[in-house]
């Protein structure tokens, strides 16, 4: 399995390369900016948005499940 993870990440980083010497320095430079700018922002804004979310969605799911629990228990 690890033989796979690592095959993968140096055939896309050896295409990367090539792609990157197609389009020329200035255009790779700009889309390695993109590219790093998007992972921190999907890092420090998107994934605690989603984590929040989803912890609101299973409190209040949660807690109603315990109040019928509590409510109907005899």
């Amino acid at each position: 399995m690890t033989a796979v993870v690592f095959l993968s990440v140096v055939v896309s980083g050896f295409f990367t390369v090539l792609y990157s010497m197609e389009w020329g320095h200035e255009k790779s430079v700009d889309w390695l900016t993109t590219f790093l700018l998007s992972m921190v922002q999907s890092i420090i804004v998107v994934q605690p948005v989603k984590v929040g979310t989803i912890r609101s969605h299973e409190y209040r799911y949660n807690s109603s499940s315990v109040m019928l629990t509590l409510t109907h228990k005899k």
